[in-house]
């Protein structure tokens, strides 16, 4: 009744909520509640259930619920001194984890082991000395634990075990018992202390799938189930006496278990539990059906569980760790795994030699001191990707990199104390080495291409080597010689040395070597080692790089992680996913498999746990008294500061310097002491090619360079990290730069164009302030507080100058002329003065900011360079001394020698914090103002300015782009195809070269006012297109691209937004709209190709120059409206090569080369006049501000496009422009009102205001327009086979050609019976072709008219025959009787019969031949069928399928239009296919009913390309399940959900093996294919190709069960990596299941991350 109460109540409330109070009030009144015995503890993947076997009303009660996969259970029976029941309950979940829970607290399981498991399968509880024993069949282990924690977790067995299921444990006797269904089925017993001598086989005879066993206490007997032969049978302990309890009439038993006199077990197909006694199963009860996938089963009583002396009770049997039952009675210690027992056997060692592996989601450790070499996950928590991994064998923590989070972390083994030690400016961390003499750790990064160091707690980095390094991978330290090695798989691969400090560098090797991946010192023999995963070779030299020898060069397919340790290499392989090692003396031994397919293998280390007390340096001992870094050298240990820092004069201790010294030398950045004459520092900045400018930002704590070779500015931190983009350029040269830290500008000097200009950072504009005379500027001063800019200018031959100007570029003057070449300006803030070096008197001179007051510093000077300010003193560089000194500024006697021995310095700075002072409102929001904000020198009073071209608005903040300017494109040199863009506004104003990029081989130029847009053709002989980008360079896109056309010009009708290009390749004329598109063709004429276009938009006029005739070498040009209609030759007879419009007036320029000058006529071509004379090579014209610019070769003039007068020149560019063309935005600032402007006119294709100003729609080529005058419709064609009627183009009729002369006027205009032949005469015969033969000559066997209708009249008799050749008359009997009477057989090749045949037999075989086709297309149908069935089982993707896009080849609205095609067909826009019954339609015509043609009765058409096959398995990755490399057919199965695994040996498979690897799935022809070759420890192998054979006397040929050990599918990684990179920094995507069958690929090509 309680129990009917409990449930009522549970029923009546919601089950998650009441499920807590349920448990617990049910196990208060357990032991009254269920009165019949026994009670069945049973799990069902979802739940833990327990069943009442004798209550068949509400006998199931649940115990835990919400559980994902809940497999195997036991329990513990307990209760405590007042008789409560305290039990616990055990259970596997989701194959990965042990659950445990007490009874009183199931709501509350505790994951008691968790890591290093596959897929548990059985499960059992020692109740005697609480161990947890469990059966993993994906390790293939049988393993022990301590009850309840999970400690001492130890594996017992692992030889030998191919698919372990079931386990059950028999502590009376210390055996334990486990069935196994792998390739030779079995039931095996052994001691539960794991002693390999008690194992032994008690069943292998009868047996495939043995899954449940139970042991009987009280019988000593063993039972088991087997769900293939559908048995239970019985043996004793030791396996005699087999018994067969039920023969083969179960469904598919899965787990059993036994109670007094009673079976219980679990059926998978039939859902339920059932029961029968022991002694006779012919009856079976069914206990509970209707379950939920019902998994393992076990007899909750406490019976079940007899009384057993536990011999481990007292002092836990004297074990240190383990105290495990025995058979026989006794008792034996045992050591968790890979921990060894002393010689006492009571107690347990330390572990003496680990691997430390790091995999890409995991950190995992291997014991080398016991033979099972199992590995144990490192619970350091989440490892999004993992490469490098060492270990300290001090403190005991793991260090490893990660390299998606791109951070340096460490903990304890434990997993605890985890933390990030470095986590900045790491891009890549490829490599790391624990240096535990010295307490420091070095890494490599091959994203930022350095190598650094650090404390073991990540304080106190630095940079040690920056320079010079490609791909920086492995690294190796030998801390009692003070060397680092590593290796670098870049372009030129190789292995270098240096001291730890990052001296002494040498490469070792740099020959015969491609991927460098694994390195590592052997201390015994004092040689290095490495591992080559391209050349796939092991390799080692001395120290020095002397005596290389090769030790492993085979079998080797991708190497990555590597070390040597005792006598033994180690590595781990990425293709076979295994951990391998060989003996390093004598490697022809057989090499041994320490872990096999355990994929995302990275880095290894092999490492002695117990430090080398014997290993010590200099750092060692109060760490080399260094306050900071001790770095052991090969000349003993130095000191070293962290970036930021420098070292105190007593060489030992680091300092935060008041001021220190920055300089550039051409590739490099240093810092140096200002008061120590240490060793100066490069600061660890990539990518210099040649460093001309430095200067710092004091506040910010940034340095900013320029270089000239690469083109920019950039910006660093003083340590030099952080390193970005301030100013990329295109082909300017910068060579002097100055900051202005009130204003964030920064001034520059380009060499190139000779120009001074400013950057605002936060702005992101420029600006040219000081262009005009300027000869060759050299360097530049600031002085924000009074708002000044100085320079020095050498005048390029001229007298050099020091000029200034106001910050903004105005009030340019000259201050000091007459003084020689002078350089190096700098800006004294504190006396306002200027100082500089005079180079012509080698002396250092200074003068007040008014260029007054001239004094000389220091004279006699050998050969200075550089000059800088700091306090009372002048620092300079002196290149013939090597030196920085410095002297008083007011005392020359005053010098001193700072830093020696220093090559070719280019730039010097002293930084200190009071350099830069001053305020300005500039600093606050910019001023306010939209791009610059310039200090006036006033107080805090300041000015907007506007980038190059622009105008200050009347609100003196903001600014307006220009409207009016011209474009002009040219060769940035000779030698190159890289061109530039170049705005200029007037002749008064300077060039600006416009932010382009993807700027080669450009040829014609145009522009969108409204989107401010530039649009440019490129044409580099392969790659042919039109492009467009925003003025400031961005929003860069292909506007136009296809390889079967070629655009040569275009022009834009600003109106209704399109570009008309010419297509030189088709020689047409087509359009699109700027939004890309297509109209269509609008002109095509063979006869006139046009060349080069020009567009007056008001007017709806295009021009074009037509390809000039190849003998006369003369062109015309021609005047179409813009759709293409109304053609005018306007002019003719010269040699035409550009034009240009007057949009203001009607007036049309060209340049005739002919004649060397460049006309003007109307647009109708009449009054033709000569404007310019002598006008050679012109290539391009434009109107811009009522003049005509022309550019003949490398030169830019404009003249009065009215007289031609006045001619000037407005540049002189060193490379030839290939086009010029002007933009008039005002001409269109009233756009709006043009009728074609809004919604293009509502025309559906082209709108144009035509000569007499009325808009116009029009159409492209193929279209017509509709009669509403607005929209296009496809004009109608003919078929090939028809007459065309001469009507109106709108009005097409179609005949049949046979009606054409027929005497009948089809045609509404009569045409088809217009220019006939004459009537033949009235002995003539008129042929079908038109011609007239003599009567006589008609049906002579001889065709005489061209198509032979004289012969094919009706020549024979009734009941003949004609033959097609010979057109001889023969009996219709003869045809088709199977002998040729026709010479040319046509009576039987043809099967024409008139008459029937007369042969009866002839019909018998024409019905047997037809019952016959019948059979056989029946037979293939049925084929095709099953196939495409088997096809659809297969679930088969092609995955080039799954991205594959229908294209239309009409990209550009022209239906793919070929030049040689019928023009009058409709313009495509969608892809047409042609129809399989369009070839043989038999319409017939109605002679009073003829039409007009169909609209697609010969539209041009394109046939889509079939499906590809699917791909090749060698180059194809299908979808692999299961361990085995398999792939199932089908699934027969149903019994089990499909979120359960399954396996099925019995359902169709196809066998198929690992693919080797080929040229398609590998970047490197030296990858080798794999080879079985793997040797391991003694354990049965995994077969692949595992096939189970039934007895035949069970034999049934319907689809069986799954097998009875479920296990994860193991899905191969559909991640593949595009491309295959050997740097684990980029194969990130290359992760997969544990199981992957599949290798990672093969090794690939490297390439750099910075490429």
């Amino acid at each position: 009744m309680k129990d009917d109460l409990i449930m009522k109540n549970l029923s009546g409330c919601s089950r998650m909520l009441c499920l807590l109070v349920f448990v617990g009030a049910y196990f208060v009144v357990l032991p009254s509640s269920i009165e019949g015995l026994p009670r069945l503890l049973f799990s069902n993947r979802k739940d833990i259930l327990l069943i009442d076997s004798s209550n068949s009303v509400q006998n199931t009660s649940v115990l835990v619920t919400n559980l994902s996969e809940a497999a195997a259970i036991d329990f513990l029976y307990e209760k405590d001194s007042s008789g409560r029941d305290i039990s616990t309950i055990c259970w596997t979940e989701h194959f990965e984890a042990l659950y445990c829970a007490t009874i009183q607290h199931l709501d509350s399981p505790v994951a008691i082991v968790s890591t290093s498991l596959q897929s548990l399968a059985g499960l059992a509880i020692d109740w005697v000395t609480r161990k947890l024993y469990w059966v993993d069949s994906g390790e293939q282990t049988i393993e022990v634990c301590e009850l309840p924690d999970g400690r001492h977790r130890k594996i017992l067995y692992y030889d030998m075990l191919d698919q372990p299921r079931a386990l059950a444990l028999d502590p009376r006797n210390g055996y334990m018992y486990w069935t196994d269904w792998g390739q030779e089925p079995k039931i095996e017993r052994a001691g539960m202390n794991g002693d390999l001598a008690t194992r032994s086989t008690i069943v292998a005879d009868l047996i495939v799938w043995p899954n449940g066993l139970t042991i009987d206490y009280e019988q000593d007997l063993v039972y088991w189930v087997d769900a293939s032969l559908s048995y239970i049978h019985s043996v004793n302990l030791d396996g005699s006496n087999r018994t067969v309890v039920k023969s083969g009439s179960l469904s598919h038993p899965f787990a059993i278990t036994e109670y007094d006199d009673s079976l219980y077990w679990t059926d998978w197909r039939n859902k339920s539990v059932f029961s029968c006694k022991k002694a006779d199963c012919s009856t079976i009860s069914k206990v509970q059906g209707n379950l939920f996938a019902p998994m393992d089963i076990d007899i909750y009583e406490p019976a079940r569980q007899v009384p057993v002396t536990n011999p481990c009770a007292v002092n836990n049997g004297g074990c240190s760790h383990l105290c495990l039952l025995a058979p026989e009675g006794g008792l034996n210690c045992a050591c968790p795994t890979g921990t060894l027992l002393n010689a006492d056997n009571l107690t347990c060692a330390d572990v003496q030699k680990m691997i430390f592996l790091a995999r890409r989601v995991d950190l995992r450790m291997i014991s080398l001191d016991t033979p099972d070499y199992t590995d144990f996950i490192i619970d350091v928590g989440e490892v999004s990707h993992a490469i490098a991994i060492d270990y300290d064998p001090i403190d005991g923590y793991v260090f490893w990199t990660d390299d998606e989070e791109r951070v340096i972390n460490r903990a304890l083994l434990n997993g605890s104390r985890k933390d990030t030690i470095v986590s900045i400016e790491v891009l890549n961390p490829d490599g790391i080495a624990v240096d535990w003499v010295s307490r420091n750790i070095f890494w490599t990064d091959t994203g930022t291409d350095r190598i650094e160091v650090a404390r073991l707690d990540g304080s106190s980095r630095r940079v040690i080597i920056s320079d010079d390094l490609e791909e920086p991978r492995a690294i190796a330290l030998d801390p009692m010689n003070g060397v680092i090695y590593w290796s670098d798989w870049g372009t030129h691969a190789k292995i270098e040395m240096a001291a730890m400090d990052g001296s002494m560098r040498q490469t070792l090797i740099n020959s015969s070597i491609g991927w460098p991946n694994g390195l590592a010192i052997d201390f015994e023999y004092q040689r290095l080692y490495w591992a080559d995963a391209k050349l796939d070779k092991i390799e080692q030299v001395n120290l020095d790089g002397t005596d290389r020898k090769i030790i492993v060069d085979s079998q080797l397919p991708h190497v990555f992680g590597f070390d040597v340790a005792g006598n033994y290499i180690y590595w781990t392989d990425w293709q076979r996913r295994t951990i391998e090692r060989v003996h390093k003396l004598i490697p022809s031994e057989t090499r041994q498999v320490v872990v096999d397919q355990l994929p995302d293998l990275m880095s290894i280390r092999a490492i002695a746990m117990e430090p080398n007390r014997s290993y010590t340096n200099g750092c060692v001992a109060r760490n080399g008294d260094c306050s900071n870094l001790c770095l052991n050298t090969p000349n003993g240990p130095v000191c070293a500061c962290p970036m930021g820092m420098e070292l105190y004069s007593d060489n030992r201790t680091c300092i935060t310097p008041e001021a220190f010294l920055l300089f550039s030398q051409p590739k490099t950045i240093k810092r140096a002491s200002i008061q120590y004459t240490h060793k100066d520092v490069s600061l660890p900045i990539q990518y210099l090619a040649n460093v001309t400018a430095l200067d710092i930002h004091v506040l910010d704590k940034l340095i900013y360079f320029s270089d000239n070779v690469n083109g920019s500015i950039r910006k660093s931190y003083l340590n030099g990290s952080a390193v970005s983009m301030v100013l990329q350029f295109s082909k300017e040269s910068p060579t002097a730069m100055a900051i202005d830290w009130l204003s964030a500008n920064i001034y520059f000097i380009d060499d190139g164009r000779k120009l001074i200009e400013v950057y605002n950072i936060h702005g992101n504009a420029r600006k040219v302030i000081v262009w005009d005379k300027l000869g060759d500027p050299r360097n530049i001063g600031l002085h924000p507080g009074k708002g000044f800019i100085y320079w020095t200018d050498w005048n390029d031959g001229g007298k050099p100058v020091i000029g200034r100007a106001k910050l903004d570029g105005s009030d340019q003057m000259s201050l000091l002329t007459d003084i020689g070449r002078c350089g190096a300006l700098n800006i004294d803030m504190d006396t306002d003065k200027i100082y500089w070096i005079n180079y012509d008197r080698r002396s250092i001179q200074s003068a007040d900011l008014n260029g007054d007051h001239i004094e000389t510093i220091k004279s006699r000077l050998r050969e200075p360079l550089s000059l800088n300010l700091y306090g009372n003193h002048v620092y300079w560089y002196d290149l013939r001394d090597q030196a920085i000194r410095r002297v008083n500024k007011t005392d020359p006697e005053d010098e001193a020698i700072v830093q020696t021995g220093i090559s070719t310095m280019v730039n010097l700075i002293v930084f200190h914090e009071s350099r830069q002072q001053g305020s300005s409102n500039c600093k606050t929001n910019n001023g306010g103002c939209q791009y610059f904000c310039f200090s006036t020198g006033q107080g805090l009073e300041f000015k907007c300015g506007c980038p190059t071209h622009y105008l200050l608005n009347k609100d003196g903040k903001t600014c307006s782009a220009p409207t009016n300017f011209l474009l002009l494109s040219e060769k940035t040199d000779d030698s190159s195809r890289d061109m530039q863009i170049k705005r200029l506004l007037d002749k008064s104003s300077p060039e600006l070269i416009l932010p382009m990029r993807a700027m080669r081989s450009v040829k014609t130029l145009e522009y969108d006012s409204l989107n401010n847009e530039i649009y440019w053709i490129v044409d580099s002989g392969k790659f042919k297109a039109i492009r467009r980008s925003s003025v400031d360079g961005s929003d860069l896109e292909l506007f136009l691209h296809d390889t079967s056309f070629s655009p040569s010009s275009m022009a834009i009708d600003p109106y209704s937004r399109i570009m008309f290009w010419v297509d030189s390749q088709n020689s047409l004329i087509n359009a699109s709209t700027l939004s890309k598109r297509p109209v269509g063709v609008i002109y095509l004429d063979e006869k006139n190709k046009p060349m080069v276009l020009a567009i007056s938009p008001q007017r709806g006029y295009l021009f074009f120059t037509t390809q000039p005739d190849p003998y006369l070498n003369t062109n015309k040009v021609v005047r179409i409206n813009l759709d293409g209609s109304e053609k005018a030759i306007i002019v003719t007879g010269g040699s035409v090569a550009a034009l240009a419009v007057d949009q203001q007036g009607d007036w049309l320029y060209y340049s005739d080369a002919s004649t060397s000058t460049i006309r003007v006529c109307d647009t109708d071509g009449q009054s033709d006049r000569v404007l310019v004379q002598d006008a050679r090579d012109v290539n391009s014209l434009t109107l811009y501000n009522n003049n005509l610019y022309y550019a003949p070769s490398s030169m830019l003039y404009f003249v009065d496009k009215t007289t031609g007068k006045n001619p000037q020149q407005v540049q002189r560019s060193h490379t030839p422009i290939s086009d010029v063309h002007a933009v008039n935005g005002d001409s269109i600032i009233n756009r709006q009102r043009h009728l074609c402007a809004n919604n293009n006119g509502d025309c559906s294709h082209i709108c144009y205001i035509n000569s007499i100003g009325v808009k116009t729609c029009g159409c492209p080529v193929g279209l017509q327009l509709h009669m509403n005058q607005l929209t296009c419709e496809p004009t109608p064609t003919c078929k090939p086979t028809d007459f065309v009627c001469a009507t109106r183009q709108d009005q097409v009729a179609c005949i049949p050609s046979d009606w054409r002369c027929d005497g009948q006027k089809e045609c509404a205009d009569g045409s088809d019976e217009e220019n006939c032949p004459e009537q033949c005469g009235d002995n003539e015969f008129m042929c079908g072709s038109g011609e007239c033969i003599a009567k006589s000559r008609v049906c002579d066997r001889i065709g005489d008219c061209a198509d032979s209708s004289d012969e094919k009249h009706t020549c024979c008799a009734a009941g003949q025959f004609m033959c097609a050749n010979s057109f001889a008359c023969i009996s219709s009997n003869k045809v088709g009787d199977g002998i040729g009477d026709c010479d040319d057989e046509s009576d039987e090749s043809k099967f024409i019969m008139t008459t029937p045949p007369s042969n009866p037999y002839a019909i018998g075989i024409i019905v047997v031949l037809c019952i016959v086709s019948v059979f056989i297309l029946f037979i293939v149908v049925f084929v095709v069928w099953k196939c495409h069935k088997r096809s659809t089982n297969l679930h088969y993707t092609d995955p080039t399928m799954l991205t594959r896009q229908v294209i239309s080849l009409d990209s550009l609205g022209t239906g793919g239009l070929d030049p040689t095609a019928n023009i009058g067909a409709q313009s495509v826009t969608a892809t047409t296919v042609i129809s399989a019954s369009s070839g043989t339609s038999c319409g017939v015509y109605d002679r009073n009913h003829v039409t007009g043609a169909s609209s697609s009765s010969s539209s041009m058409t394109h046939l889509h390309a079939g499906f590809n096959p699917p791909p090749s398995p060698v180059t194809e990755r299908s979808a692999f399940i299961g361990r085995g490399n398999t792939v199932d057919v089908d699934d027969s199965s149903t019994l089990v959900s499909s979120a359960y695994p399954t396996y099925q040996p019995h359902s169709r498979r196809l066998n198929v093996t690992v693919p080797p690897t080929t040229p398609i799935s590998t970047c490197d022809d030296s990858e080798p294919t794999m080879v079985n070759y793997s040797t391991q420890r003694p354990r049965l192998k995994r077969k692949s190709n595992k096939k189970y054979h039934l007895l035949k006397q069970y034999g049934a040929m319907e689809p069986l069960p799954p097998p009875p050990t479920p296990s994860r599918s193991q899905i191969c990684s559909a991640d593949e990596a595009s491309e295959c990179p050997p740097s684990p920094s980029t194969v990130r995507s290359f992760r997969s299941t544990i199981n992957n069958p599949y290798p990672p690929p093969p090794s690939p090509e490297p390439t750099s991350d910075n490429s």
